[in-house]
């Protein structure tokens, strides 16, 4: 009899430390002041840029289109024309 009691009160005592140290950090972050962090994108040490643009023929037509597409997956099925910009 005795160590039903023993055992009862192990689980009330961790559920009460489990749940206050959870409601004390949980309110400990939620009242901490944010950080005054600031953000420099040009004093990185890697920085990379995308350039992107539209590739016209001599006719003013866009090259690389596709002028056949498959039903079933919807994929180019013209032949492969490698562009490349000067």
């Amino acid at each position: 009899m005795i160590t039903q009691y023993r055992d009862l009160f192990n689980v009330s005592l961790f559920k009460y430390i489990f749940f206050s140290t959870l409601l004390f950090s949980t309110i400990s972050v939620l009242l901490a002041d944010p950080p005054d962090w600031q953000d420099n994108p040009g004093e990185y040490e890697f920085t990379a840029t995308i350039s992107g643009g539209i590739i016209l023929g001599e006719n003013g037509v866009q090259m690389g289109e596709c002028n056949e597409i498959s039903p079933e997956n919807g994929l180019c099925l013209d032949d492969i024309q490698d562009l490349f910009a000067a």
